[in-house]
């Protein structure tokens, strides 16, 4: 396919709701089926996802699990949402120290707050 095609084929996808680059915030997510899917999950995390994408400033490596199961992700993603109730999350962040989702940095977070944190994490070093 040509270079100008194929800039045109991405274009109509990204017009049309797709994700075309790696950088966007949600290319950078992931999430269980959350409770829209699953009898476990404590919150729907794949609207959640989608709220969360919308307020990030940049894409973060992001996984949002609906209960403790973890079952979108077999590796420790560097930020973890466990959600506790709909629309509610604890935030961790990964450390090679701690088994789990990582260390606990915030408890019962709106999604707006936990975007407020990560975007405040990305203009400092938050992680460390």
């Amino acid at each position: 396919m040509p270079v100008e095609r194929a800039t045109a084929v991405l274009g109509a996808l990204q017009a049309s709701g797709f994700v075309g680059a790696a950088g966007q915030p949600l290319a950078q997510m992931l999430a269980c089926t959350g409770s829209a899917g699953c009898a476990k999950g404590l919150a729907d995390t794949k609207a959640d996802a989608l709220q969360l994408a919308a307020v990030l400033a940049t894409g973060q490596a992001v996984h949002l699990s609906g209960c403790t199961r973890s079952c979108a992700a077999a590796h420790v993603a560097p930020v973890a949402l466990l959600a506790v109730a709909p629309g509610r999350y604890d935030l961790y962040f990964r450390d090679a120290a701690h088994a789990g989702f990582g260390v606990l940095r915030a408890r019962n977070l709106t999604i707006e707050a936990v975007g407020a944190q990560l975007n405040a994490g990305s203009r400092s070093n938050m992680h460390d």
